[in-house]
């Protein structure tokens, strides 16, 4: 962060210094006293169950210059004090303000599904050329996102953030803090469905994300999307990538996925010119991913050499295809979050293995968020089990019965279609498995915290 005076940052969340105001000089943000820095603002947040105000005194023993608060409290050492009437918003104020400064370009990203890994890949790609920082975690709500914003300084080049969401106008919120240069939307699933009812209203939600583009700033959309397809007339230069459609600014026109990876060919508009790509994770899901880094690379002055580059650097974050080896199997951790369409990309994935491994085996936990149509949902994803050739269906959560009753209606056997009551006992019977040479696909929502059935098996393992 680019230093800031305290009346400075007064001013701009409207609050008043009622403690040691003079001469402060605010270097970080912080919410969470632990990770508080010398020179630090410590923004106190009461929260459900832990209120930040109690833990002004350690924030001043920890090094905080400064605090944003919203009770009445006593002067603390040597910290500035402002008073405001609501903390949370204050932080979001002060990003907004902050943004007013930032040079660098900034991405900002939102999806359905493919979000995070699309966020990741972008950053590795434009790291290849630029000093870039990007969301780090689950930092991509109306705390985290501020803060994200304050890490950017004067050596950044480029800045990376994913905007998550559940309902309407939260997004557009956090366009307005960061006003981004290029908005990227990966997608229109049926995630959230459960409170915004309908795709039309995730769309509408989404396309907030564009809320802040003007004539000089650049719309992505992978437009082979059902939903985001429907986006023609905008204030802002609207950038299309995808493999079916035409009129694309960017299009795969063949790509071939294996254990190996993807290799893709893709052309620009207007331009006669091929180039090829290659990105060492499987499946057709990651050829939208690519298509978007490709094109975010391309708009900000990478040449072929550094997006490939950018590519080869990338790493998966935690849960996300994570690929590990125990006993004689192969284990794809992909369990950091699911919904119907992230599903059928992961067992297309686990259907690679066919030829390397005697036996597919997916572990499935409950989809969460997906509406009033979850049991279809599920059983639909059950019917795809079979389709794609899984040998063993592996299930466990409230609604992952509907996996199995999907699987077996499309004929999957039923003994080896089993549904467990918890994951200790799956991982038991999971283990036996293993004797043979299996690849194993393990996803569910985050909620299922399906990452366990993994460690359950690496302890078994040593």
């Amino acid at each position: 962060m680019n230093p800031i005076k305290l009346n400075e940052a007064a001013r701009a969340v409207k609050g008043e210094i009622i403690c040691h105001g003079e001469g402060v000089e605010i270097k970080g943000v912080e919410i969470d006293t632990r990770q508080i820095k010398r020179g630090d603002l410590f923004v106190a947040i009461k929260g459900d169950k832990v209120d930040g105000h109690d833990f002004l005194e350690y924030a001043s023993k920890n090094g905080a210059c400064a605090a944003l608060v919203e009770k009445d409290v006593k002067c603390t050492g040597n910290m500035g004090i402002i008073k405001v009437e609501n903390t949370v918003k204050a932080l979001q104020d002060l990003a907004r303000e902050y943004r007013k400064k930032i040079k660098c370009p900034i991405v900002a990203i939102t999806g359905s599904s493919g979000k995070t890994t699309t966020k990741d890949l972008v950053k590795s790609v434009l790291s290849a050329k630029y000093v870039t920082i990007a969301t780090k975690g689950n930092k991509n709500n109306h705390i985290g996102l501020p803060l994200t914003i304050f890490d950017i300084d004067e050596n950044t080049q480029s800045a990376v953030l994913e905007m998550g969401m559940s309902g309407l106008g939260e997004i557009r919120l956090l366009a307005s803090i960061a006003c981004p240069d290029i908005s990227i939307i990966t997608n229109i699933g049926t995630a959230h469905l459960e409170q915004l009812k309908s795709r039309e209203n995730i769309l509408k939600a989404k396309t907030e994300i564009f809320s802040t583009l003007d004539k000089n700033k650049v719309g992505i959309i992978n437009a082979d999307d059902d939903m985001l397809s429907k986006i023609d007339e905008t204030s802002f230069r609207l950038y299309k990538v995808g493999i079916q459609s035409n009129d694309l600014d960017l299009k795969c026109l063949e790509y071939k996925t294996d254990l190996n990876g993807i290799k893709i060919i893709v052309a620009q508009k207007d331009d006669s010119e091929l180039e090829e790509y290659k990105f060492r994770i499987p499946g057709i899901h990651n050829v939208y991913n690519c298509l978007q880094a490709i094109s975010v690379g391309k708009l900000l002055g990478l040449n072929q050499q550094e997006i490939q580059r950018g590519l080869e650097d990338y790493l998966p974050g935690d849960n996300r295809m994570d690929i590990s080896y125990i006993k004689d199997g192969v284990i794809i951790n992909d369990s950091y979050n699911a919904n119907p369409n992230s599903m059928k990309s992961a067992l297309d994935v686990l259907s690679l293995y066919k030829e390397k491994c005697d036996t597919l085996i997916a572990v499935l936990g409950d989809m969460f968020e997906i509406g009033q149509n979850a049991d279809a949902y599920h059983k639909e994803v059950g019917s795809y089990v079979k389709r794609v050739g899984v040998d063993w269906l592996l299930s466990v959560g409230d609604k992952s019965r509907y996996y199995n009753l999907g699987a077996e209606e499309a004929g999957l056997e039923k003994g080896k279609s089993m549904h467990f009551k918890d994951k200790l006992e799956l991982a038991d019977f999971l283990n036996k498995l293993l004797d043979h040479k299996a690849a194993v696909l393990i996803k569910g929502s985050r909620g299922m915290k399906m990452e366990m059935i993994l460690e359950k098996l690496e302890q078994k393992g040593n």
